[in-house]
């Protein structure tokens, strides 16, 4: 129904993806930086992981709300409403 849009939402996506991924990666270092620097070299705690990998998904998840503007403000555009 919407094939016409998907290269411009594709387009759109991939600047929002990379800064997205670019401040994810950026959280991600930041904090495996700290645990070095308070927990020594190499040891890593399951607390650790666990906020390392909350970081990881809360970037996932900005993403996924990123496609989902991006296709919302295109259908809103093309027939002025989201209808179900």
């Amino acid at each position: 129904m919407y094939e016409d849009l998907n290269e411009i939402a594709r387009l759109k996506f991939g600047k929002e993806m990379e800064g997205i991924a670019a401040q994810t990666r950026h959280s991600v270092q930041e904090a495996a930086n700290r645990f070095t620097v308070t927990a020594g070299a190499g040891i890593r705690s399951r607390q650790q992981d666990a906020l390392l990998g909350r970081l990881q998904i809360e970037g996932v998840a900005r993403m996924a709300r990123a496609v989902f503007e991006i296709w919302i403000a295109l259908i809103k555009e093309r027939i002025g409403h989201v209808a179900r």
